[in-house]
């Protein structure tokens, strides 16, 4: 096939059918197209959030501690209005201090661990399948004073249009 020539990236799969990625083009093994991406996601993206690059950040947003982070999505991977979405490794003792972002929202998904979450200053047990918006503008903060770990995902969204 003379679209073969010119493909890149011949080892995706959709439902079992080799996929071929030409540019911004999805080709099935049949030449008929069957996406056209306006970004760098093709048919989709696929991260594993365990085995992402981890950083470390301490004193995160002025808190206490070394928390870990996982960047899974960056704003250039999204088309629309998504900014980020992190996996955060908590440890005993450690926190997010209380900050405030911009025109944007961010839902905090715990996955496991209790702490104590700070909105508007409000303070409110959490744990394992609570999810948290918090909203443009407003207040926020969360300390780990367990003795086990907090995993959360933070996923954020922007307002500005």
């Amino acid at each position: 096939m003379l679209l073969s020539i010119f493909a890149k990236n011949t080892n995706l799969l959709f439902k079992g059918v080799p996929l071929i990625k030409v540019g911004a083009l999805i080709i099935n093994s049949s030449g008929v197209l069957i996406h056209v991406s306006s970004s760098n996601l093709g048919i989709g993206m696929i991260r594993n959030f365990i085995t992402c690059e981890k950083i470390s950040d301490e004193n995160s947003h002025g808190g206490e501690g070394v928390i870990e982070i996982q960047k899974m999505f960056k704003r250039e991977d999204f088309s629309g209005v998504w900014d980020f979405a992190l996996r955060v490794i908590m440890p005993p003792n450690s926190s997010m201090g209380l900050h405030q972002h911009g025109d944007d929202e961010e839902m905090y998904i715990i996955l496991s661990g209790v702490g104590l979450m700070t909105i508007e200053g409000k303070e409110q047990r959490v744990a394992k399948g609570d999810m948290i918006l918090n909203q443009p503008f407003g207040n926020h903060g969360l300390l780990n004073d367990s003795k086990q770990n907090i995993e959360l995902l933070i996923i954020q969204a922007s307002n500005k249009g």
